[in-house]
């Protein structure tokens, strides 16, 4: 939530205005201009993208104390901390985010490295063979590279409306998804965990996930650069 905030404020902050200021009240909007707002790829994209980096940042950020405890054996502070650090650290992420977009660079590309950090860090993390002395600045690699993703798809939902009234239905679509990932990220990967029996298998949804997010992400650049 903090670093999603961030990210909001820093597109706010940071992107021009699309088009020009009309005084006077907005025009009411039909169900037809919506549904013709959510038949647009671009915000659906950008969502799509946000809800399996979500899934995979909720996990890494909720999950993580209670990894380091039963395999680690680290104390219930340490875990706390650990964890309170690995979910700070990816508002720096997205200011991060926010640097690299106004000189300039796309946001699918940052979508794009995001997600294989978070592929290549979760190795780190979970997998049974990594050196254990890995893990933790691994978690912090994850979050830190990872929060590129929020911000590039907060800042770039709105750019596919056509016109004031539908920035808010863009954005609502990018929101949306986030809290869906959010939400199914944590059950998935218990499912897994129980399914394969052990934590060292859990990076199998961070590869899978984020695989899936840069196709998505390659198929938005094609929209993109049209």
């Amino acid at each position: 939530g903090c670093a999603a905030a961030m990210a909001l404020a820093l597109m706010l902050g940071l992107s021009g205005r699309a088009w020009p200021e009309r005084p006077g009240p907005r025009p009411s909007r039909s169900w037809s201009d919506i549904r013709s707002t959510l038949a647009l790829p671009g915000p659906w994209l950008y969502g799509l993208c946000f809800a399996f980096y979500a899934a995979l940042y909720f996990v890494i950020a909720t999950w993580i104390p209670t990894f380091l405890i039963e395999t680690q054996g680290r104390s219930l502070g340490e875990a706390a901390t650990v964890g309170a650090g690995v979910t700070a650290i990816n508002v720096g992420g997205n200011l991060l985010a926010g640097w690299l977009m106004h000189r300039g660079e796309p946001r699918w590309r940052l979508m794009i490295v995001a997600f294989l950090a978070i592929m290549g860090a979760s190795w780190f993390v979970f997998a049974d063979g990594a050196p254990d002395e890995f893990r933790i600045p691994a978690a912090f690699f994850y979050s830190l590279f990872g929060g590129l993703l929020p911000a590039a798809a907060l800042a770039g939902a709105p750019g596919h409306a056509r016109n004031p009234a539908e920035v808010s239905t863009c954005n609502g679509i990018v929101v949306q998804c986030s809290n869906t990932g959010s939400l199914v990220g944590a059950p998935i990967m218990a499912m897994l965990v129980v399914a394969l029996g052990g934590w060292e298998q859990g990076y199998w949804m961070m590869i899978c996930f984020g695989a899936v997010g840069i196709a998505l992400a390659l198929v938005l650049r094609r929209i993109e650069t049209r």
